[in-house]
């Protein structure tokens, strides 16, 4: 094979997913998982007669001020992504899921701050570029 020949094919290439990547990444932006924002999840079980979707559990998180709450559904599992909760907010919480949904059963909360998520954010950003410099110069 005549890759040297080649290259600029081979460049050429390269160009065409590289610049779309970097405008899509710049346009949307990263979507930091909790471990880099910092904020809450909370885990909960429904297990109604009728299907509870996403948007009813949204609708329900709105009387607690929740309204940018994320809420991902996993069979009768959902996934409760908000910005950082404490003790207090976060039985508020489960007291207005409990009158919406009676069988709603806490299945766990976790909080990462976000001083934390920022410093990871930072660090593993760092990394990157620190890997891509050593890739280079290899």
């Amino acid at each position: 094979m005549q890759i040297i020949e080649k290259r600029k094919v081979f460049y050429i290439i390269s160009l065409i997913l590289i610049i779309p990547s970097l405008i899509s990444l710049f346009a949307q932006g990263l979507n930091l998982g909790i471990d880099y924002q910092g904020g809450s999840i909370v885990s909960v079980r429904i297990e109604e007669k009728s299907p509870v979707s996403a948007a009813d559990v949204r609708a329900a998180l709105e009387e607690v001020n929740q309204q940018k709450a994320e809420v991902q559904k996993s069979g009768n599992d959902f996934y409760i992504r908000t910005n950082e909760l404490d003790q207090q907010q976060t039985n508020e919480l489960m007291t207005v899921l409990k009158d919406k949904f009676p069988s709603v059963e806490f299945l766990g909360a976790e909080s990462v701050g976000a001083t934390i998520g920022k410093e990871l954010t930072r660090n593993a950003l760092l990394s990157l570029l620190i890997a891509g410099l050593l890739m280079l110069v290899y």
